[in-house]
């Protein structure tokens, strides 16, 4: 999937070079980041081509816009309305607003 990125949207996936990229046993993740690594859990091949790929590039933004260490600070400069979805949501929707019409892509059922 990577490599498909990179052949159509050779741009956004070169912020692949920063990311680490690993399989997780958590079954019911499709992907997350943790800032550095992009795991890939059990729901990731349920998707077809083009929106694994966008699950992949949506994960490669995350780390590219420091998202992970965004939150870490937000929580530590007020953790008592700190809300790790709300803010999860936010940064979604700055994700898949900047892929949803991209060609190469699909955007997959439940991303909004």
């Amino acid at each position: 999937d990577l490599e498909a990125a990179i052949e159509y949207l050779p741009g956004l996936a070169s912020l692949a070079l920063w990311c680490r990229f690993a399989d997780t046993d958590d079954v019911d993740a499709i992907a997350y980041t943790d800032g550095g690594t992009i795991y890939a859990g059990a729901g990731y091949e349920k998707f077809d081509e083009k929106e694994r790929r966008f699950i992949c590039l949506h994960e490669i933004l995350h780390v590219a816009l420091c998202h992970p260490q965004r939150f870490a600070e937000l929580k530590k400069r007020d953790a008592a309305s700190f809300s790790p979805r709300l803010l999860n949501i936010a940064a979604d929707a700055v994700i898949n607003e900047s892929l949803e019409n991209l060609t190469a892509l699909k955007t997959p059922a439940g991303a909004w």
